[in-house]
């Protein structure tokens, strides 16, 4: 996540990829406000399906913390 944090205002051009497939390319400032995601983090996250992954895995670790 450090890596989209940073490239958001280090880079002029992104290129989201998902298993091969070319999601995104633009620069990354354009890209967010097209997509009204307000950081490139949760755009990626949007395309692809970061959150269903993220609930997957909480609620995986919560099967430990009982």
């Amino acid at each position: 996540r450090r890596v989209l944090f940073r490239s958001e205002r280090v880079c002029d051009r992104v290129i989201i990829i998902d298993k091969g497939k070319l999601l995104l390319d633009g620069k990354p400032d354009e890209l967010v406000a097209m997509h009204s995601s307000g950081t490139l983090e949760r755009l990626f996250t949007q395309l692809t399906g970061g959150t269903e992954l993220e609930r997957r895995a909480e609620d995986f670790a919560k099967t430990f913390r009982s």
